[in-house]
């Protein structure tokens, strides 16, 4: 009878058939990748990456490939990089029926709420100007600016002081999920039996981290949604999307109550990270934009002024600056565009897929690199605005592709051409002075232990251009 002895034997010598099957399963998988840096048994990719952050990583190892399209395995994880525009149309446009799982905000166009909002942060900005610590203030009031924004749309709410605790939390809760996202930042992510390892075990403290992660954004999520709850049972509640979801009892049809709340939490808290960290970061982009090539700044304001009179007639008659994009404010069009080539993160998407013979785990399409693409524009390193005016020159895709493309475009391109033009035309920022009076070169850095990236503090100067638009600033009532 045989016996565990036999067995073991018989495993043993069936072992060098199995292993041979798997490398050639694996083989035959791997020709039908696209290009792929060198690897190693087990660590696949890992030790051929170039060091620095993982935006710039992924775009320097296509171009050292040649490849548009690159495939990477990491530790088990596949990945599959797109670096240009035309490889990410093709599979997110052409074939957006196998690329659709990525889920964006549902966010409708306020034009006046935006530019209530631009001239409340003009405001604010006039009163932190000659502060120190400029850099901290600046972002300060920006995140707050577009944060409150969104809160009024999402739930009717408007902070009463500063901090805020709901818009606290719901910051909180965003950085959180960046971070996590990152592979890099729990072993966990690069492990997964990690996750069956009891908590009692030394090295195991991220469980703790996450778990108190979680409680974090149920608070975040719960908070603001049960303010806007009570204020409709009221009959007090100011007009939000949540609020008429609530009293709209045939959108959520179908649903227990329990469940509608479960899925009006999510959307409220999606509408926020949606629309306030990556608009904020783009002004703060613009800003530092400006500071670095003064020339841009002096001709986008010259070009407000001739077009609106001056920034001051602009403010006091209110003069729609949309009815003149199409004739008479080319340039500042032209620095808008510019600002969505600028490093805010990436985007990955979890697929399975054959793309002209090519087997595709794992997609991530990286923004850096399509934006940087020298086929399509020219010294692209270089702020310029004018290639813009070209308009053979494509706007770059910051909004995705295909079935993926944000819904929220146009509101978001509203809200940021108006900060942007609303901050030209009263405001000008500069390179700060030294006790001799010589300017203090800024260094732009870029945050990298999140998805979605940040700035860098960096030294700054900021002022109204004129005491005449200093007074109207502070004269302005933002609600009207």
């Amino acid at each position: 009878m045989p016996g565990p002895r036999d067995a073991f034997y018989t495993l043993l010598l069936f072992a060098p058939v199995l292993l041979w099957g798997y490398y050639r399963k694996r083989s035959n998988e791997r020709s039908s990748h696209p290009p792929s840096p060198t690897s190693l048994p087990l660590v696949g990719n890992l030790f051929s990456l170039p060091s620095g952050p993982e935006h710039v990583m992924y775009m320097q190892i296509g171009r050292q490939l040649k490849s548009d399209i690159v495939y990477l395995s990491l530790l088990g994880h596949e990945i599959v990089v797109l670096n240009s525009s035309k490889a990410a149309s093709e599979l997110l446009d052409k074939r957006s029926a196998s690329y659709s799982d990525r889920f964006c905000p549902l966010i409708i166009t306020d034009q006046d709420l935006w530019e209530n909002q631009a001239r409340a942060l003009l405001r604010r900005l006039t009163g932190v100007s000659a502060e120190g610590h400029r850099f901290d203030n600046l972002k300060d009031e920006v995140v707050f600016s577009m944060t409150s924004s969104i809160f009024q749309l999402a739930y009717g709410y408007t902070a009463k002081e500063k901090p805020d605790p709901y818009f606290d939390a719901a910051h909180e809760s965003d950085h959180n999920a960046a971070r996590a996202a990152m592979i890099t930042t729990f072993y966990v992510n690069i492990f997964p039996f990690l996750n069956y390892i009891p908590e009692w075990i030394p090295g195991t403290g991220w469980k703790r981290t996450i778990r108190a992660w979680r409680k974090q954004k149920d608070y975040a999520l719960d908070a603001p949604f049960r303010w806007t709850q009570d204020q409709v049972r009221q009959g007090t509640n100011a007009d939000s999307i949540i609020a008429d979801l609530l009293q709209d009892h045939s959108i959520t049809s179908g649903l227990s109550v329990e469940e509608r709340d479960i899925r009006l939490k999510e959307l409220g808290h999606v509408l926020f990270s949606g629309g306030t960290d990556t608009t904020a970061l783009l002004v703060l982009s613009f800003v530092a934009a400006m500071v670095l090539n003064p020339d841009v700044q002096a001709k986008a304001q010259q070009e407000i002024d001739l077009a609106l009179g001056s920034g001051v007639a602009a403010m006091e008659t209110r003069t729609p600056i949309g009815t003149y994009l199409a004739d008479s404010l080319r340039f500042l069009i032209g620095v808008f565009k510019m600002m969505f080539t600028v490093d805010t993160g990436y985007l990955r998407v979890p697929l399975c897929y054959w793309f002209d013979g090519t087997h595709l785990d794992e997609l991530m399409h990286i923004f850096r690199a399509i934006t940087r693409d020298e086929s399509v524009y020219v010294d692209p390193e270089k702020f310029n605005p004018d290639r813009f005016l070209d308009p053979d020159v494509p706007h770059a895709p910051a909004f995705g592709w295909g079935r993926r493309k944000c819904p929220g475009i146009h509101f978001g391109e509203a809200s940021l051409f108006i900060t942007i033009a609303s901050l030209l035309a009263t405001f000008t920022f500069s390179k700060r002075k030294d006790s001799s009076g010589d300017d203090i070169e800024p260094v732009i850095e870029n945050t990298s232990d999140s998805i979605l990236l940040g700035l860098k503090p960096f030294e700054l100067e900021f002022a109204p251009r004129s005491d005449a638009h200093r007074q109207l600033i502070s004269e302005s009532d933002p609600s009207h």
